[in-house]
């Protein structure tokens, strides 16, 4: 019976070590220190003719990594680990817009080419309601509930061109225009167009004696002029470029949500025989009369 007893004591205490080993794990393991985050977004600064965007996505910028997380409607509540962030929120349900997020501080929205996703281009593709702002400062420490508001910046901007036809205008078949020194990129943090310019061609609508487009682009830079070149194709053959600088009239667009509307007049004279030959008569901004397509 003593031998039984001592046998089973050693085996006790053979075990003993794994024993403790086992409970000391389960003392010590630590779970991830985290904190809830609720943001929402303001859309006051939402653009005349916009709806509010379904889809966003936040970028967490800690210290040694970027956690991005998706949200739908105005409204995201989850968990971070504990730490300091700086974030940048964007929507993803625009058109022909790219974004560039390797830091915070320099976080672009650029514009896509017409033929192709690039930043490195002069023919751009016109942007739909893309929007985007960031947050300096958010601090996440454990079982902490932080509440924050946004409000989205628009980096999209539109000007409306009117173009008022006298004269033979029964002459014209059709027209194209483009507008140049447009804004490539925009910083998502500022909403400031930074790097190049480029240029936007598009098809003007026509209705009677009157053509008109809506264009939208990222802004306007200060460093560049706003060439509206406009070619009017005659029936019978033919055709004339008409270019005007409207640099002034887009002075303060980068800030407006209102679309800037330009009316231009064009007298068109001449006949069959001798051609026909087109004249800008005047030009003007009027905020007035702005039409969204």
């Amino acid at each position: 019976m003593k031998t039984n007893k001592y046998y089973l004591l050693l085996g006790l205490l053979a075990v003993l070590p794994f024993l403790q080993m086992g409970c000391t794990h389960i003392d010590l393991e630590k779970y991830p220190e985290e904190g809830l985050v609720n943001i929402t977004f303001n859309w006051s600064h939402l653009s005349m003719g916009d709806s509010i965007p379904t889809a966003m996505k936040l970028c967490f910028y800690g210290k040694d990594s970027v956690i991005t997380r998706d949200c739908k409607d105005s409204v995201y509540s989850g968990t971070l680990p504990n730490g300091n962030y700086q974030v940048i929120a964007y929507n993803t349900d625009a058109t022909n817009v790219g974004y560039a997020l390797a830091t915070y501080v320099d976080a672009q929205a650029f514009s896509q080419g017409q033929n192709g996703v690039t930043k490195a281009i002069s023919y751009l593709a016109q942007p739909s309601h893309s929007y985007g702002i960031g947050l300096g400062s958010l601090t996440v420490f454990e079982n902490s509930v932080v509440n924050e508001t946004m409000l989205p910046l628009p980096f999209v901007k539109k000007i409306h061109l009117k173009y008022a036809v006298t004269g033979e205008k029964q002459a014209i078949a059709s027209c194209s225009a483009s507008l140049s020194g447009l804004a490539l990129s925009v910083n998502i943090v500022t909403g400031k167009p930074v790097g190049n310019t480029g240029t936007v061609s598009f098809i003007p609508s026509s209705t009677s004696d009157v053509y008109e487009s809506t264009v939208t682009f990222l802004g306007v830079s200060n460093s560049t002029t706003n060439d509206l070149g406009t070619v009017l194709h005659f029936t019978g053959g033919g055709s004339q470029t008409i270019k005007v600088d409207i640099t002034s009239a887009l002075i303060g667009v980068n800030e407006a949500v209102i679309p800037i509307a330009v009316k231009l007049t064009i007298a068109v004279t001449g006949n069959v025989e001798a051609g026909f030959g087109a004249t800008l008569t005047g030009w003007t901004v009027d905020t007035e009369d702005v039409i969204v397509e």
